[in-house]
C-alpha cells in the first residue's frame, strides 16, 4: 500500500508542476502525502512493537492481532 502511495504521490506531484498548480491537482497531492506520512508512521510502531516484544521476550494475548503470547513476569515481582 506504501508503494502505491508513494507512486501516486510523485505522479500528482509531477502533474501538480505540468498543470501550473491547479488547485485539485495540488490538493490531492497534498492528502496523498499526508497519506503517505501516515502509513509510514503505522508500519513503522508495527515494526518497533514487534522488534520490543523480540527483545524483552515478553508475551501475552493481543486481541488486535489474534496472537497469544506467554506472558513472563519480571524478576522479582507476581
Amino acid at each position: 500500500m506504501l508503494l502505491v502511495l508513494i507512486t501516486l504521490q510523485i505522479t500528482l506531484g509531477a502533474l501538480t508542476v505540468l498543470s501550473h498548480k491547479h488547485y485539485i491537482i495540488n490538493s490531492l497531492h497534498v492528502v496523498t502525502g499526508a497519506s503517505v506520512l501516515a502509513t509510514s508512521l503505522v508500519l513503522a510502531l508495527r515494526t518497533r512493537r514487534g522488534s520490543v516484544d523480540r527483545l524483552t521476550g515478553s508475551r501475552e494475548h493481543d486481541e488486535s492481532y489474534g496472537l497469544h503470547r506467554d506472558v513472563r513476569p519480571v524478576r522479582g515481582h507476581a
